[in-house]
């Protein structure tokens, strides 16, 4: 009799075997699953940020070209406010003017320049609608 009880031993061993390998495969299949899931997710998000980049980029790529004579409504802050009459431009109001100016033409993706000065070596310039709309809003 204990002959019979071995074999009954060693297969509900192997049937425990056999359960905890299933449950392991079961709990890979379902991680590979969600690991599918996660890829497709990253896979969707990416592409929506390329999107959008490369919307982004190709609507701010206007630039300016010498060629077609649009640098002439490039201006420095000094150079602006004398074209419009505007006197009296301390060196620091110009310095916020610009400051304002190179922010607002980075969000909108207008090329700014640098031009050759006599007292300052380089300053920057800036296209005359962007250098428009900043002296309006501080009210100049």
């Amino acid at each position: 009799m204990s002959n019979n009880r071995k074999p009954n031993i060693a297969h509900a061993s192997d049937s425990i075997a056999n359960s905890q390998l299933l449950a392991d495969l079961e709990l890979l299949l379902n991680l590979e699953k969600q690991r599918c899931n996660l890829i497709e997710q990253i896979t969707t998000l990416s592409t929506k940020v390329n999107d959008a980049l490369t919307k982004n980029l190709t609507r701010k790529k206007h630039i300016p070209s010498e060629e077609t004579g649009e640098f002439q409504d490039y201006f420095s802050i000094h150079g602006y406010a004398k074209l419009t009459g505007r006197k009296g431009l301390s060196r620091k109001g110009s310095i916020m003017l610009g400051k304002m100016a190179t922010k607002l033409s980075n969000e909108r993706g207008v090329v700014t320049k640098n031009a050759e000065h006599q007292t300052f070596g380089y300053v920057n310039t800036y296209h005359r609608d962007i250098l428009g709309e900043v002296f309006r809003h501080c009210g100049l």
